[in-house]
């Protein structure tokens, strides 16, 4: 995905309308995902908070575990835990997409997976 840009070629400000098609003006939003890792020993806890435009965040979270075996690199057990956590962030996202589209059309729905 493209981000819009102004005419100077920065980034457009999130207000600014982006064409979506053949004179059909859209909207720019911007979410961000926090990821905050919480190490202690050999075990790694990941929060992933997304912030969007609604007041409430969806949150997931990951672990890892090291074994006493592997050698100590933390930040293994970091990108385990938040790869875990964004995963399970994505499945919350698309839940909540299911509950969006059967809220709106009175039927059950399932977004596609891939």
């Amino acid at each position: 995905m493209t981000q819009p840009v102004a005419g100077d070629g920065s980034p457009a400000p999130a207000s600014q309308p982006a064409a979506t098609g053949p004179g059909q003006p859209g909207h720019v939003r911007e979410w961000t995902v926090r990821i905050s890792i919480y190490e202690s020993g050999d075990d790694t806890h990941a929060q992933a908070v997304l912030l969007g435009d609604s007041p409430q965040h969806l949150q997931a979270a990951g672990d890892s575990h090291r074994s006493p075996d592997d050698p100590v690199v933390p930040e293994i057990g970091d990108e385990v835990a938040a790869g875990r956590a964004l995963r399970h962030l994505a499945e919350r996202l698309l839940v909540t997409a299911d509950d969006d589209i059967a809220a709106v059309t009175g039927e059950d729905a399932h977004v596609r997976r891939s």
